[in-house]
């Protein structure tokens, strides 16, 4: 037992000490890249997302730029950019500090070191429709995962790209628009740095902190490499504010597309609001039982007179409701 608590605290200390250096490693190449994209960046844009990590949060972080979140997570927030709200840029290390953890993600081929980039779009900038390219062999993962993905997209395999990676989108005619040649070629050059990037107009979670929010937004996961090979994360960084950019820009529907989405939306809208509908009407009715319930217990450790003024209470209360004469239980 001592033993194990030794080699817990041994890793701990490790682990604890290469998170830190690979997220000191990752500010110091692309702390420069977000100042010059970001009119603020760090603690200052933090606090406009309602998210105030306060002094404490920077002394623990490598740089006042970044906020950490626990041993293996850091992130960095950025406002004031055209086209977007804000974007935060999450380090999502392996949980090396923790034996159990990093032992398990060792046996599963679990262990990634990811960077998530997530980008909160303008309301006014993106058309209805979804775009994204996701890992082929996790495709099904994500459309279970993801219900704008489920409910409006399909699979579109594509030549330009490598057969590693497949779009899902309900609007083809965007493929050509944001899968550019430059864009083909970083994702084909860099694929083993590239996990996913999801572009949708239907975001359903909360974004950025409490107060920079929207249903139009694009995220990318992208994997972080060894501390030596940092800089080689710079072309897909670039390539994903390309990308807000192209999809503010660039990204028009025809009419007929749009009044595809337009139409879909509506559908996927009014099932939401029957579900919504049928939802109530099931707590309803297990309030209702409830009730029932507690009322029935009640009256069954009631006396004998008890039950007999609830019983003339009881019909009294139907004879309002029916609006009939009043009656009286006549007990023989």
């Amino acid at each position: 037992m001592v033993a194990f608590c030794i080699v817990y605290v041994l890793v701990f200390l490790w682990g604890r000490g290469v998170n830190e250096s690979i997220a000191r490693a990752w500010l110091a190449e692309y702390q420069g890249f977000f100042e010059d994209q970001f009119y603020a960046v760090g603690m200052s844009a933090a606090a406009a997302a309602g998210e105030g990590g306060g002094h404490d949060a920077a002394e623990a972080s490598p740089s006042p730029a970044m906020e950490k979140e626990s041993m293996h997570q850091w992130r960095l927030f950025a406002s004031g950019r055209r086209n977007c709200k804000g974007a935060m840029a999450q380090l999502d290390l392996i949980k090396r500090h923790d034996a159990l953890s990093y032992a398990y993600g060792l046996v599963y081929g679990e262990n990634e070191d990811l960077v998530n980039l997530d980008v909160v779009l303008d309301d006014d900038v993106l058309g209805p429709f979804i775009f994204a390219v996701v890992p082929a062999k996790r495709c099904s993962a994500y459309l279970a995962e993801r219900a704008d993905l489920k409910d409006f997209t399909k699979r579109v395999p594509l030549e330009m790209l490598p057969s590693s990676m497949i779009v899902l989108t309900d609007c083809r005619e965007m493929i050509p628009v944001l899968l550019q040649d430059k864009v083909a070629k970083a994702l084909d050059k860099y694929q083993d740095l590239f996990v996913s990037m999801h572009l949708t107009d239907q975001n359903a979670v909360t974004r950025l902190g409490k107060s920079i929010t929207g249903k139009k937004t694009i995220q990318f996961q992208l994997r972080v490499p060894a501390v030596g090979d940092m800089s080689r994360l710079g072309k897909l960084l670039e390539m994903c504010l390309f990308l807000v950019d192209v999809a503010a820009q660039q990204c028009k529907l025809s009419k007929q597309a749009m009044l595809k989405a337009t139409t879909a939306r509506k559908k996927i809208e009014r099932g939401e609001q029957m579900l919504e509908h049928q939802r109530r009407l099931e707590r309803a009715a297990a309030r209702k039982q409830e009730e029932a319930k507690k009322k029935k217990q009640r009256y069954g450790a009631m006396t004998p007179e008890q039950r007999r003024r609830q019983d003339e209470k009881d019909e009294k209360e139907k004879a309002k409701k029916r609006g009939g004469p009043r009656v009286k239980v006549m007990r023989m």
